[in-house]
């Protein structure tokens, strides 16, 4: 059996328990006994025991209160004095501040930020003019590009342009497509063969020779041609692409790559773009520049 001044030590940390109190009070064996009697409402008779039995019985009940301490006030105690330290935890300090925990949940929020430049405003700010296409009724997209070239913007002539008996120059394309790089560009020249029966040019580095892409726009009608920016600038400097009769140049700006950037995100493409998009302003005032 614990030792009395020990259990009254661990009480008064508890603060306020009835039956603690009770018990540290110092509540006598006869006490104990009498209490246990009235309760059980037996007779005087009944009630007159012998004073070694009655010492034995008060024992008794003092191990059954013992273990009822250690078994359900002990795990009683120790939820009450947990609950207490994770109430003591949630406060804010005396200076009134967050806590450690609190803090550190704070740091958790990240706020995701579209660093994606503004391609109207950067076009506008290099006194680049582009077309309104904001009546196009279907949404940008792979899916409706062939839509957008032969139903939109060449309505009503698209058939007779884009067939294999074109009435153009060799060289000259009616249309030409800006992507971001040499495989964007593959992708996009598949894409655009539904648009009629007529050739695209695939004018970007992946796997072509300027020299080979020169010789063949020297000799070849392509209505419609696909490219990066360096490789389509580099062919209209060389003489070898001709923009007399371009009506179009379409930037692909709405695809983004595994980085989420789009054409003119990529810092190498950027000053190629700006400068592909002047020099075809340059030579041909009429073509329009639209980003899809």
């Amino acid at each position: 059996m614990p030792h009395p001044q020990a259990q009254a030590s661990s009480v008064e940390d508890l603060g306020d328990d009835e039956y603690l109190n009770d018990f540290v009070a110092g509540d006598s064996d006869t006490e104990l006994v009498r209490a246990d009697i009235e309760d059980s409402g037996d007779d005087d008779e009944e009630a007159r025991v012998p004073p070694k039995a009655t010492k034995r019985k008060a024992d008794q009940l003092e191990a059954n209160d013992d273990d009822d301490f250690t078994e359900d006030g002990g795990e009683a105690i120790a939820g009450a004095m947990k609950a207490k330290g994770t109430a003591a935890s949630a406060t804010t300090t005396s200076a009134g501040e967050p806590d450690a925990t609190e803090k550190k949940k704070k740091k958790k929020k990240k706020v995701t930020k579209d660093y994606s430049i503004n391609q109207s405003a950067l076009l506008d700010a290099e006194g680049i003019p582009q077309r309104n296409c904001s009546d196009f009724a279907q949404k940008a997209g792979d899916e409706t590009l062939v839509a957008f070239i032969r139903d939109y913007l060449f309505k009503n002539r698209s058939s007779k342009l884009f067939s294999a008996a074109s009435p153009l120059a060799v060289g000259s394309p009616k249309a030409i497509i800006i992507s971001g790089s040499a495989i964007r560009a593959a992708h996009l020249a598949r894409l655009v063969r539904a648009c009629g029966t007529c050739k695209v040019a695939k004018l970007f580095a992946k796997h072509f020779k300027i020299a080979d892409q020169t010789r063949v726009l020297n000799t070849e009608v392509f209505p419609l041609a696909v490219g990066t920016a360096g490789r389509v600038l580099a062919l209209l400097k060389n003489g070898a692409l001709k923009v007399d009769e371009l009506d179009f140049v379409i930037m692909d700006g709405t695809y983004r790559d595994e980085k989420q950037r789009t054409l003119f995100d990529v810092p190498e493409n950027k000053p190629e773009v700006i400068a592909l998009l002047k020099a075809v302003r340059e030579a041909s005032p009429t073509t329009e520049i639209c980003i899809y």
